[in-house]
């Protein structure tokens, strides 16, 4: 029986370990970024609509936050940049 219970608290730490090797959030900018390649082969006249999270990610040094009424007004302004393009926002 101390055996299977060594080996579990030994499992039990492995994991609680290498969970702890994965941060909750992004730490570097790339993580962050996003890429768009163009394709000649592929048309993208058939789109109009985009997704777009309720949140702005702000990289900025330690300590430092975009206020709720700025991150409103950023998603604001993109949202109506994309609608006078004739895109449809899309909804979860």
């Amino acid at each position: 029986m101390r055996v299977s219970r060594w080996k579990y608290s030994l499992c039990i730490a492995a994991v609680t370990f290498l969970a702890s090797c994965y941060p909750d959030s992004p730490e570097f900018v790339d993580e962050l970024d996003i890429v768009v390649t163009a394709r000649p082969d592929v048309s993208l006249n058939g789109y109009n609509d985009y997704f777009m999270p309720d949140t702005v990610v702000y990289i900025g040094d330690e300590g430092d936050e975009l206020s709720r009424v700025d991150e409103l007004r950023i998603l604001s302004l993109v949202n109506s940049n994309l609608e006078s393009y004739g895109w449809e926002k899309e909804e979860d």
